[in-house]
């Protein structure tokens, strides 16, 4: 069986996947399309993702003042960071409770 694809657009050729230019490079209408779900707009007009990533201080809760710098994924982790790590000040190990970083 012969298929014609002589009346098919360039862009449904089989040989080329769709959005790509005959160089092989994606046009930019498929970029944006790609990254229009949300994030920050670029000086070009892009839209850039969300960095998913945070930083948090986890400070000591033997009221010392020492606290540690973790990251922390902010999708899957929605509650507050506890953890249980080693105050030098205390010199015991301690719950660490998150805070904001000012």
């Amino acid at each position: 069986m012969l298929l014609d694809f002589t009346g098919l657009s360039a862009s449904f050729a089989p040989n080329r996947a769709p959005g790509m230019q005959a160089a092989g490079a994606p046009s930019h209408s498929f970029i944006q399309l790609a990254r229009a779900a949300c994030g920050v707009r670029t000086s070009l007009g892009f839209v850039m993702a969300k960095a998913v990533t945070i930083k948090v201080k986890l400070v000591s809760s033997a009221d010392t003042g020492f606290y540690y710098v973790a990251k922390k994924n902010s999708r899957t982790m929605t509650d507050k960071l506890v953890k249980k790590k080693y105050d030098p000040v205390a010199k015991k190990h301690v719950e660490f409770r998150e805070a904001k970083i000012k």
